[in-house]
């Protein structure tokens, strides 16, 4: 039964075999490519070559036809050259003269004809000139030396013209090759024509140089022709439509200038020399051989300079080329298909060798492969049997007992049917419908040993030798398969169940569009069921309307997003035409069997969530037109209650200076100051807490020293406890830093309403500040000369207490606790500021009581260390000289008032005037820019309000003066609300809180003006 069974991998021998079967196909493959190779490598190296070749011989007929022209040129400008200098000499010019002017047989003329035969003949000689000739105005001979022949024809056009001679300006010219009748012959001959005139430019004759050709042109084209069995040069020029040859011709019998040929003819490379302008031209020549061959223009001469040779004899490297390459290219084909030849014969033994250890492996594999196969089958996870056509076991393998819980012994004395929970299996309907196949896959379900019923996929297939008696069967035990699946299916009914009766609308959709699930909420609040919209543009159609497109876009991007996100709020209609907004949100649930993406949307309708909201901004806005109204109320009774304030405290501040009072005026002038600064503290109050209301109070802390600060505060409170007959103690941990980072106004604020309140509602007993020091934190990540440390600030009394029900509404705005009768005078606003500036310092005010004990305010701030100490600076005037102050040192100083309040113009100016200071004052701004330009002025003090002009436009147009870019400008104003410090223009120097506090204003003038207070008793 094994001997059919599936075959083990191949052993190295039939391996081997394959492999050397490839290698025969990759020599095939490997000898084309080789000859392949060859034949492109051969091709290719032909036709670089064969270009280079081609490209050298461009190179050499360029280059000489080059050469030739070039020197052709020269030699031309030589004897242009011989001839300019010839027509410029003194001799020529005064001998041309002389016969112009007297008689032939003179003296003069003779002495001139002496000197002028001499000059010529020098010069002939030298050059090898034919002869010189010299011609008058008229162009008539003058005197010539050497042969008397006739003169060109070109010379008698040229002195044709008188006019054209003049205006020539010393030019000389070319007389081109032509042909003289000398005796009967024709005699080549070429030359060149200058142009004589006088010191005062004007012409009077031209000299004639005449050349023979044969002495240099002509063998100095010869010796280049004999380089080469069919090279020559050509020198042509164009005469109408012909073409002359100008020289005598290599491969012809015939005289120069004599040969001629016609321009029709295109093939003639001197035809394509002069109508082309060609440089490399290929053609034939004046024999109609073929010829390749290169032209230069000559730029004295209307000549042309052609080099050219046979094209057979151009071809001949080529030719030879094209020899040597194919002999070489079959050489290295022959030797290719020799070693492949040798190699296929040793390849071929090498295969019969294969092929004969490839039969003795075959046979030790099928000796092993029945021992193989039944190892792989005990080994097996999944059970295996053979059954004969009754059912019965024959072999089992170890799996197929463990699965069932029977020993294999067991199991081989059992049938299949044996193993089953019912016996309605019908073997011959089985076999019917089993038919021709060879396999048959079934479900069953089986008893094991204990009882517990498996879940059974079997595998049948027939013998493979054809025994119909004998059938193999495979075993998977999918019990707990078929459980996980059904718990599935009842996760994905729960699922559907949780999706379908969810109490807000669900969606779920594939990235096709289709609409998979709509639950019951979706279908109740929109109208819409699944038959209705089955596709995402469906449901977009139906509830956006015109912007379905647009809402289908942000689908779109769901899909690209690949991630949970909010989709936002829409607005959508639901059947029957009702508008609701909805809140969407979606995320993907991964991907279906099919392949296509799942989505999930989730909506929350908020539409009166959204209507709540518009009536809570409605609201919100009528509360922020109420805040500005208040804000603009306490501004403008801020500056109104300043304002008469300012007079009350400044006057009475003035007249406790007088001591012509009484001690009982005094006493009155004290209870009006105490009673300003009263009221002035429940603005103060006021103002303080709608600035912190409206977020406007800013926090700007400095280096403190601490225990100065702490005792100064001590120090201010101390009165009031002395008046009370109170103990005022203090516990300060000794290991506070020197120096703090603060902001010192308010934590001063903070404290002293504190201790204040505990002095106020305390008759007997003590108030005791405590300022500790917790452990010191790390050190801050911003700075490394800083340490951080928790101060904990505590104040205790022994006054009356507050009763529980009172505690929850101690820090309200506005209320007072206790006994309407007992309660002392304020505005009930100083613990809600306090508790809010500790907030803003990042602590927390807190509070503990007992009635007829005692009460105790505490909180902590972090505060940072500052290791480097600053100046040591008092910002209260604590080290001020107390004395009487009575003047200044130095000159007298003008100061600038402007007010439109007359009261606050005269309290400053009787304050500053007895110190010495000269007043000046105007009613607004435009007043006192005037009286700022008309005097001269060291300092102005001005309201911030102001009719005309403002004090901020006064300020910027002083500015704008260069006089006054220094001049000290202080700016005053009772609304503190909105014009502190930290709000005034750039162009102030400092600001003046109304009521002014005069020590103050003292201060700033020291400052700004630079002297110093004269103090009474100084001398």
């Amino acid at each position: 039964m094994f001997q059919d069974s599936p075959r083990l991998p191949d052993s190295q021998s039939s391996q081997s075999l394959s492999r050397s079967r490839f290698n025969v196909r990759y020599l095939f493959w490997g000898l084309a490519i080789a000859v392949i190779g060859v034949v492109a490598g051969g091709v290719f190296s032909f036709r670089w070559f064969s270009e280079k070749l081609l490209l050298d011989l461009q190179d050499n007929l360029l280059g000489v036809a080059k050469l030739q022209a070039t020197q052709i040129d020269q030699w031309l400008l030589e004897r242009k050259g011989d001839a300019r200098v010839l027509a410029s000499r003194p001799t020529t010019i005064d001998a041309l003269k002389a016969f112009a002017t007297n008689d032939p047989n003179s003296a003069i003329v003779q002495q001139q004809q002496a000197n002028l035969n001499q000059l010529a003949l020098d010069v002939q000689t030298s050059y090898d000139y034919r002869r010189i000739v010299f011609f008058n105005r008229q162009g008539q001979v003058a005197w010539q030396t050497g042969v008397q022949n006739p003169l060109p024809k070109e010379i008698s056009t040229v002195f044709g013209h008188d006019d054209h001679l003049t205006s020539l300006g010393g030019d000389v010219r070319l007389i081109d090759l032509n042909l003289l009748n000398v005796g009967g012959q024709e005699i080549p001959v070429y030359g060149v024509l200058a142009y004589i005139y006088d010191k005062q430019n004007d012409f009077i004759g031209a000299v004639y140089l005449e050349k023979d050709p044969q002495n240099f042109l002509y063998s100095l084209l010869d010796r280049v022709s004999s380089t080469s069995a069919t090279a020559e040069i050509l020198l042509v020029r164009r005469e109408g439509n012909d073409i002359r040859y100008l020289n005598p011709l290599r491969f012809a019998d015939n005289s120069p200038l004599q040969f001629r040929r016609s321009l029709d003819r295109e093939s003639l490379l001197a035809t394509q020399a002069i109508l082309q302008s060609r440089r490399l031209v290929r053609g034939t020549d004046y024999r109609d051989i073929p010829v390749v061959g290169a032209s230069f223009e000559t730029t004295q001469a209307p000549w042309i300079v052609i080099y050219k040779v046979n094209l057979r004899e151009a071809n001949a490297p080529i030719r030879q080329l094209t020899i040597a390459i194919s002999g070489l290219s079959g050489l290295l084909i022959g030797v290719v298909f020799w070693v492949g030849y040798q190699m296929l014969r040793l390849q071929r033994f090498k295969l019969e060798a294969i092929a004969r250890e490839a039969d003795i492996e075959k046979a030790q594999i099928r000796a092993a492969s029945a021992s193989q196969y039944l190892t792989a089958i005990e080994t097996a996870i999944d059970g295996y049997a053979v059954l004969d056509n009754q059912g019965y076991f024959l072999e089992v393998n170890a799996a197929l007992g463990k699965m069932t819980g029977y020993n294999p012994d067991e199991l081989l004395q059992r049938s299949i049917f044996d193993l089953l929970i019912t016996d309605d299996l019908d073997t011959t309907q089985l076999l019917a419908e089993w038919g021709d196949r060879r396999k048959l896959k079934l479900y069953q379900q089986w008893r094991h040993q204990t009882g517990q019923i498996l879940e059974m996929q079997l595998s049948l297939t027939t013998d493979p030798s054809g025994d119909q008696n004998r059938f193999f069967i495979f075993v998977q035990d999918i019990t707990q398969q078929k459980q996980a699946n059904a718990a599935l299916a009842e996760s994905e009914q729960r699922l559907y169940h949780a999706i379908q009766d969810a109490p807000f609308p669900i969606l779920l959709y594939a990235s096709d569009g289709e609409i998979l699930q709509l639950n019951r909420t979706w279908t109740a609040l929109t109208g819409y069921d699944i038959t209705e919209i089955p596709t995402i543009e469906a449901w977009a159609t139906k509830a956006y309307g015109d912007k379905y497109l647009t809402a289908l876009q942000g689908i779109q991007k769901v899909y690209e997003i690949q991630n949970s996100t909010h989709d936002g709020e829409y607005a959508i209609l639901i059947k029957g035409g009702e508008k609701r907004i909805w809140d969407f949100s979606s995320a993907p649930l991964g991907t279906l069997p099919d392949g296509r993406n799942l989505e999930i949307t989730i909506a929350m309708d908020v539409t009166e969530r959204k209507t709540n909201e518009l009536a809570l901004q409605a609201a919100k806005k009528q509360a922020e037109e109420a805040n500005r109204a208040k804000s603009l109320f306490l501004a403008k009774m801020s500056h109104e209650l300043r304002t008469p304030l300012n007079g009350i405290l400044g006057y009475a501040q003035i007249l406790m200076f007088d001591e012509s009072l009484s001690v009982e005026q005094k006493s009155s002038l004290g209870v009006i100051e105490e009673c300003g600064h009263y009221l002035l503290s429940l603005i103060a109050d006021v103002l303080d807490f709608s600035k912190i209301e409206a977020q406007r109070l800013e926090l700007v802390p400095t280096a403190v020293q601490f225990h100065y600060f702490i005792l100064d505060i001590l120090q201010t409170c101390q009165i009031k406890a002395t008046e009370k007959q109170l103990l005022l103690n203090y516990d300060i941990d000794p290991n506070l830093p020197d120096y703090l980072l603060v902001d010192d106004q308010r934590l001063r604020q903070v404290l002293l309403n504190l201790l204040g309140n505990a002095i106020k509602f305390t008759h007997q007993g003590s108030v005791v500040l405590e300022v500790n020091l917790s452990q010191p934190q790390e050190a801050s990540p911003h700075s490394s000369k800083q340490h951080w440390h928790r101060v904990h600030f505590a104040v205790r009394d022994t006054g009356c207490g507050i009763e529980p029900e009172h505690l929850n509404k101690i820090f309200l705005p506005f209320e007072q606790v206790g006994d309407r009768h007992s309660r002392p005078q304020g505005t009930g606003l100083g613990l809600a500021i306090s508790q809010k500036l500790v907030a803003m310092m990042g602590g927390e005010l807190q509070l503990t009581s007992k009635p007829n004990k005692g009460s105790c305010f505490f909180f902590d701030l972090e505060l940072s260390e500052v290791l480097v100490s600053p100046p040591l600076v008092s910002d209260d005037g604590a080290t001020r000289d107390r004395r009487q102050i009575i003047g200044y040192v130095g000159r007298r100083q003008t100061i600038l008032i402007v007010d439109h309040h007359w009261v606050n113009r005269s309290l400053i100016k009787h304050f500053l005037m007895p110190l010495g200071f000269k007043i000046l004052e105007a009613e607004n701004g435009k007043d006192g820019l005037i009286m700022a330009e008309a005097h001269p002025v060291d300092l102005i003090i001005s309201e911030m309000l102001l009719p005309c002009m403002d004090a901020q436009e006064m300020a910027q147009q002083i500015r704008q003066l260069e006089k006054f870019r220094a001049l000290p400008i202080l700016v005053m104003s009772g609304d503190v609300l909105n014009n502190g410090w930290h709000n005034i223009n750039p162009d102030f120097d400092a600001f003046l809180e109304k009521p002014l506090d005069f020590s103050i204003l003292l201060d700033m003038l020291q400052t700004h003006l630079h002297f110093t207070w004269v103090y009474e008793g100084d001398r």
